[in-house]
């Protein structure tokens, strides 16, 4: 995805050298009349009110923008509609992009990012001056600032930093389908885009099966363009089904990609061959090793511009080169199908217990003591019923996370004094709370799927893979992302997402027919990696692990005790829990050491 930046400066001295870090343009060059350096190129267009940027791959609803787009480029096309209808034209921007509008005559700044959070925009302003790149790292060394510890202790809690924060002081990002305008009169910042949860009052089981399969195969075609057609295929529902749309619209000149372990749990490579037979396409094989995942950690890491600790990053950036190495320029993924047909395991196991929720209040207050207290914890008949009523007495969101490793370990156990002084907590749990208010009144399953499209789809999975294709130097478009797509999903029926526990309820009736039956009877499994597993029995990972978390240790944010707790534990216990929050913090400390080889950070 190209990049987009800008820069506002009336200050000569500083714009010069801001430039040169976020442009690359010689400060001998000459300097803007109005302050104001806009990404050059095509993606840039001036007018006499206005100038404008826009990067990605944008869409205009619009067929009077769409031409102007195609005869002189999405940023005129972008000027032509903010002259029209100001920030409302974003409603009829479809695609994926970023992009920044300024106001000639009342200096005002807009910049915003498309309505899933595909592309990405780093910004910060303070009283003289405004900077944004597609990178947050690009904006911190511009400004020459330094590491945030609250975004260090969100990483660590969620193994991302979920937007609108980053790991930099003073720098935010633009969360999915959000606007910013910077003007004399201050910052605003709002939501252009929100998803359109809806009860249907009738709904036809075989009239939205008809119009899913249709929309799917329309933003396959979309996705695919005029080049040859590849697709990730890992053998689950939403790979497979692009692979299949694919095959139907290009018959058998379809390639997947597909990854394997050889580790007992973790290999599904029987499932991506039988997909591929199933859909008639051919499959590229290609299984990663401990050496593979060695070599990919530096690299891995620097990709990013700020921490990132999906350690499937790793098997997605090496079927990413595979695909580029095979002579291909994009390459097709099925993100997002989880989180708007109902995918994810935790769905159905909130379902559980938002029984005990939908209980009387006074018959919750009478049975919780009852049945969950120090007695019928040593009962093993009742054990189950202590976890339950435990679990179920947390209110969603904050149920989402009773697993996460920092819920599990007391922060002060973990965190040194001196860091733990400078961040909140709560920061983390109070981002997914704000956002799970904006649904209030939609059925819970619908308000999961919200929180999902932010959290796991715009922070994770898409970070994911975006980052790692571009370093593998392929594009990549996800049809389940497109935007007909999410208006026939939005208008389901909530039973109809997960019912009697089983996810995905609809989409597997929808795709009968276009899917194996196996296929559609499979779980959700995904290009994990076995590094827990693999940092027990490999020599080289034990040491870079050891000299990773080693190096951790001098910059005072963990105890010391801490770390040999976590590597014991990972010994004797329970490999694969305790080796999480090693790769996130081995990768937190591989991503530092580029930041200051970099010179972002000292």
């Amino acid at each position: 995805m190209n990049s987009l930046a800008l820069l506002l400066d009336q200050n000569t001295e500083r714009h010069r050298r801001t430039r040169q870090i976020l442009f690359g343009i010689a400060p001998e060059d000459q300097l803007p009349r109005n302050g104001l350096t806009l990404t050059p190129g095509s993606g840039c267009a001036i007018a006499a009110r206005w100038q404008a940027a826009i990067s990605g791959d944008p869409r205009w609803r619009d067929e009077d923008l769409a031409r102007i787009a195609r005869e002189e480029g999405h940023a005129r096309a972008l000027i032509e509609a903010w002259h029209r209808d100001g920030a409302r034209s974003l409603e009829g921007l479809e695609g994926h992009w970023a992009l920044a509008v300024h106001e000639v005559g009342t200096q005002r700044t807009h910049l915003a990012v498309d309505a899933l959070g595909i592309a990405t925009l780093a910004w910060s302003v303070d009283a003289d001056r405004i900077l944004a790149h597609t990178r947050a790292d690009q904006v911190a060394r511009a400004l020459g600032t330094g590491i945030d510890p609250q975004g260090l202790y969100d990483y660590l809690y969620c193994h991302m930093v979920p937007a609108p924060a980053t790991v930099w002081q003073r720098v935010q990002k633009l969360r999915p389908g959000h606007l910013v305008s910077i003007g004399k009169d201050g910052v605003r910042i709002e939501r252009w885009w929100s998803p359109h949860w809806r009860e249907p009052e009738r709904a036809n089981l075989e009239e939205l099966a008809n119009n899913l399969r249709s929309s799917l195969e329309t933003a396959t075609e979309r996705a695919l363009g005029e080049g040859p057609a590849a697709a990730f295929l890992s053998g689950g529902l939403d790979s497979s089904s692009v692979v299949s749309m694919a095959a139907r619209l290009r018959g058998t000149a379809v390639d997947a990609f597909s990854i394997g372990f050889a580790v007992p749990g973790y290999d599904e490579m029987e499932w991506a061959r039988a997909a591929a037979r199933h859909a008639g396409v051919r499959l590229h094989e290609r299984y990663v090793t401990p050496e593979d995942v060695l070599a990919a950690i530096p690299e891995v890491s620097a990709a990013y511009d700020e921490p990132f600790g999906n350690a499937s990053a790793v098997p997605a950036l090496i079927c990413a080169r595979t695909a580029r190495a095979a002579g291909f320029n994009r390459i097709l993924a099925g993100d997002g199908g989880d989180e708007i047909f109902g995918g994810n395991a935790r769905y159905a196991k909130q379902f559980v217990f938002e029984h005990w929720q939908r209980l009387p209040v006074s018959l919750r207050a009478l049975l919780a003591p009852v049945l969950d207290n120090p007695l019928t914890r040593r009962m093993p008949v009742l054990t189950k019923a202590a976890s339950y009523v435990s679990q179920a007495e947390v209110p969603l969101p904050d149920r989402l996370e009773s697993y996460n490793f920092l819920h599990r370990h007391d922060p002060a156990e973990v965190f040194t004094s001196g860091f733990l002084a400078q961040v909140d907590r709560e920061h983390p749990l109070d981002g997914m709370r704000s956002r799970w208010t904006t649904t209030d009144g939609v059925p819970v399953i619908k308000r999961m799927l919200d929180l999902d499209l932010e959290y796991t789809l715009a922070d994770n999975d898409l970070r994911k893979v975006n980052r790692t294709c571009a370093l593998a130097g392929i594009e990549v478009r996800y049809p389940f992302l497109d935007a007909g797509m999410m208006r026939l999903a939005t208008g389901l029926p909530a039973a109809w997402l997960v019912r009697n526990g089983e996810l995905r309820w609809f989409y597997r009736r929808a795709m009968q027919g276009v899917l194996a039956k196996a296929t559609l009877a499979k779980g959700k499994h995904g290009f994990g990696l076995p590094f827990g597993l693999w940092l027990r029995e490999h020599a080289g990972l034990r040491t870079l692990a050891s000299e990773h978390l080693q190096a951790l240790r001098r910059r005072a944010w963990f105890r010391e005790d801490w770390i040999d707790f976590l590597l014991r534990q990972h010994q004797q216990g329970h490999a694969e829990y305790y080796g999480v929050m090693i790769w996130v913090m081995v990768l937190l400390e591989a991503w530092m050491q580029a930041q200051e080889a970099a010179g972002t950070t000292r």
